[in-house]
């Protein structure tokens, strides 16, 4: 009770004005939090007071260190707002190392803009901005706002730290919500109890950590995001510019989502009958639903449209008809009317996107940034993903597979479960010709050929500047001295899994280690495994896959083979390793071949996946030895 007295007063004193300073001096930042980081954030406190069903108010203070210029972004504060938010009392301060002030907000530092950071989007979305300037590291800056908000409920996701990079010396948050008003909440990833009490008929709920450093991301572990500390937190009731909904369920959640929804999927009579036209002499029911995907990727765009509702409600169909353009609401809810004209069922889905993210389930709550589109197909579903006009027809990529989602079906949200690949589908496939010289230089001719959920790597490399190519090349070989004289990509998205293929030639220098008589030669060159560090932690595989491998070394003249390592083959509960080294007529050939299992295992398992990544980096380090038959006849 003492602690959160005292944090009830700490957050009253938010909008206060007061003559004294802060005392945040740098040194007395522990050890443990500067290490890794590249700020501190001394105190979070913010203040949620929800005063009913259609508004509240944020009463926000920030005190954080800047370390180091990694932290150079931070010197940037955007708080965004439009028609559902109210910014008031923006103040900021500066501090040097030893806690003297430095810099004071000025209304003329503050500039109000658009909250967009491309030419493809539009709304009314905007924010104010101002810009402290940059001091000689490690310097404070303290800056405290009021927002006055009528979509709360749409941001129930609150981290105690938001960025992985950045430590925590405190950080509170507190909720106080009227007396009667039905609220649920959700911790994740704490350690410290919720507290609570009854003041003057107001229930007030407050969370807080202390002493927390910065993460550092590891190979093969959870994204450090998943890891952070965060509340979800709603009232189980609201009312968003007249449209009144509850989180008591998914179903009721998603019924209010189809009222807001309701009417914008019918067609103009002009484009529902060109759609029936497209489709009419088609029998089958899937190369349908096919056929106007297909119209949908070649007669849109993606542009973002963010007006009315918070951007939540898409723009009636016939004006994505007639313009040609939408965002994800507005191509999702397209394609349904697209279907819809044809006589096929379809449901808007909303989806929580991105690497590593999924929906926290038992928390009824607005937890997502996405929406694509499921079709019923019998006892199969189909999946669209109507904003990526390259996406393969019934494909959805690592941004929003494996995850569950919420469907808004006639009957309200219906939790279902997108599609998972696996190794079968996700492969990478690479294949090397090389002429080896005496020198130990090599020209190379390699081929790489990457599917499922491993095709953007490849797609994402073609796409980027001919510097960062070289760089990629390097890492995947590991060797820097090297020569591209050639390149070239392919793609094949019009089968339901992508497909990418990137050739290259190369010569590259000192490939084989030389001595006065011998070649001593790493087969397995190409994307090679890396030791890890023995420091247990809980593992996260993230994607079932495989990699084959095959390699085919042309022995120079006058030189034979000393020795050939021994096949090798190691299996685990993680996955399997095997590779075999062959000599023919001349030849070396090796292949090779991994797989990884989907799975998140606990830090205990840690020594077992040590030893299986080392007998595997290992393995992929035996060299061949070739020798000269002149010197050594």
């Amino acid at each position: 009770m003492k602690q959160f007295l005292i944090l009830i007063l700490v957050l009253q004193g938010l909008t206060l004005v007061t003559k004294s300073q802060p005392r945040y001096p740098c040194d007395s930042i522990p050890v443990d939090l500067r290490v890794g980081a590249k700020a501190v954030i001394r105190s979070c406190q913010r203040r949620i007071i929800i005063l009913n069903e259609k508004q509240g108010r944020l009463e926000t203070k920030m005190v954080i260190t800047l370390l180091n210029d990694k932290a150079a972004d931070l010197l940037l504060v955007g708080l965004p707002y439009d028609d559902l938010r109210r910014i008031s009392s923006i103040r900021a301060s500066a501090f040097d190392e030893d806690d003297k002030l430095i810099w004071s907000l000025r209304k003329y530092n503050i500039v109000d803009m658009r909250n967009f950071d491309g030419p493809e989007k539009l709304g009314d979305a905007r924010k104010k901005v101002f810009e402290v300037p940059s001091f000689n590291y490690p310097f404070t800056i303290e800056y405290s706002y009021t927002m006055v908000v009528k979509d709360l409920f749409l941001s129930p996701a609150l981290y105690l730290q938001p960025d992985p990079e950045i430590s925590i010396e405190e950080s509170g948050l507190q909720f106080v919500i009227p007396d009667g008003m039905g609220f649920h909440y959700k911790m994740v990833n704490f350690n410290t109890p919720t507290d609570s009490v009854y003041i003057k008929n107001k229930l007030y709920l407050s969370w807080k950590i202390e002493n927390m450093p910065a993460g550092r991301q590891r190979k093969y572990a959870s994204p450090l995001v998943k890891n952070l500390p965060v509340v979800f937190a709603t009232p189980t009731n609201f009312n968003l510019k007249g449209y009144p909904g509850s989180f008591l369920s998914w179903q009721e959640y998603g019924s209010w989502m189809g009222r807001l929804i309701a009417g914008r999927d019918v067609l103009d009579s002009t484009y529902a009958e060109k759609v029936k036209a497209m489709v009419r002499n088609i029998p089958e029911r899937r190369e349908k639903i096919k056929v106007l995907y297909d119209y949908l990727q070649k007669s849109t765009h993606y542009f973002y449209v963010g007006f009315g509702i918070g951007g939540n409600q898409p723009i009636p169909a016939d004006d994505v008809a007639r313009n040609g353009y939408g965002d994800c609401k507005a191509l999702s809810n397209y394609m349904k009317a697209l279907l819809k004209a044809a006589g096929i069922e379809s449901y808007y889905t909303l989806v929580r996107s991105g690497d590593g993210k999924s929906l926290q389930a038992d928390i009824p709550c607005n937890q997502f940034d996405h929406v694509i589109l499921c079709v019923p197909d019998g006892r199969d579903t189909l999946w669209l993903e109507c904003t990526d006009p390259k996406a393969p027809f019934n494909y959805l990529g690592g941004f929003t597979c494996d995850r569950e989602v919420l469907a808004i079906t006639p009957e309200g949200g219906k939790i279902l479960r997108t599609p998972s690949y696996g190794r079968d589908v996700n492969m990478a496939v690479t294949r090397a010709d090389i002429i080896l010289n005496a020198s130990g230089d090599a020209n190379i001719r390699l081929i790489l050929e990457k599917s499922g959920l491993l095709f953007n790597e490849i797609y994402k490399l073609s796409e980027s500047k001919p510097d960062e190519r070289q760089l990629w090349l390097s890492d995947q070989i590991g060797f820097s001295a090297f020569d591209l004289n050639a390149e070239e990509y392919e793609f094949n998205l019009k089968d339901q899994i992508p497909h990418a293929r990137a050739s290259f030639e190369i010569q590259l220098r000192d490939y084989a280690a030389t001595s006065s008589s011998r070649l001593f030669v790493s087969p397995s060159f190409f994307s090679g495994l890396s030791y890890v560090t023995n420091e247990p932690f809980d593992i996260e595989l993230d994607k079932s896959y495989q990699q084959l491998d095959s390699v085919k070394i042309e022995i120079p003249a006058d030189y034979q083979i000393e020795f050939l390592p021994e096949r090798r083959q190691i299996n685990t509960r993680f996955g399997s390793y095997s590779s075999q080294i062959m000599e023919d007529n001349g030849y070396i050939y090796f292949t090779r071949r991994i797989t990884f299992n989907k799975a998140s295992y606990p830090a205990e398992t840690y020594p077992e996946f040590y030893r299986f990544i080392t007998e595997m980096a290992s393995a992929d380090k035996e060299v061949v030895v070739l020798k000269s038959r002149q010197r050594f006849p």
